[in-house]
């Protein structure tokens, strides 16, 4: 997963939306290894939609995760 640190807390992910749903967004990280990101923790969540590139996600949600 390639990704930069904004130093707010949040970490830019490189990778593209495959679907949504009203809770979260399923996220291709490295060309096939998908990750379903909730909503909540995403910069601007509420309005991501297919084929958006490049989210911004809470870094406590990644390191959660082990994505970071």
């Amino acid at each position: 997963m390639s990704n930069r640190s904004n130093g707010l807390g949040q970490t830019e992910v490189e990778g593209v939306v495959v679907k949504t749903t009203d809770a979260a967004v399923l996220y291709d990280v490295d060309g096939g290894n998908e990750v379903w990101i909730p909503r909540r923790v995403i910069l601007g969540g509420g309005s991501v939609e297919e084929d958006d590139a490049d989210l911004s996600v809470a870094d406590w949600w990644l390191k959660q995760e082990r994505l970071l």
